[in-house]
């Protein structure tokens, strides 16, 4: 009983907190204005999109997908040879994958 008084106190005071701690500071425009991808929202609604920036995203989140991957790996690895296989292959694509990039030149930082 007293586990769930303290966790609701403790629950109620990291609510209240932020909106107390907030009061003291000055509310800025810039500061509560929108921020997505690095556009200002207040300008052209059809400002150019960066290619260059979305290819940076997607090729992040392709080796994102290859990190959660390749983490569990050692895990699954010594059950059955199927499995070594299939992360053989996963492998295998990935690193296709990245030299396909590499030749295209989206790794090229420096245009």
């Amino acid at each position: 009983m007293i586990f769930y008084l303290c966790f609701t106190f403790l629950c109620l005071i990291l609510f209240i907190l932020p909106f107390i701690i907030n009061l003291n500071l000055k509310w800025n425009f810039n500061k509560a204005s929108l921020f997505e991808c690095g556009f200002d929202s207040f300008l052209m609604t059809r400002s150019p999109f960066s290619l260059r920036f979305f290819k940076l995203c997607l090729i992040f989140i392709y080796f994102d997908i290859e990190i959660i991957l390749i983490l569990p790996s050692p895990l699954f690895l010594h059950f059955n040879s199927m499995f070594f296989w299939v992360f053989f292959t996963i492998i295998l694509i990935i690193l296709l994958g990245l030299f396909f990039e590499w030749h295209q030149g989206s790794l090229n930082w420096f245009y």
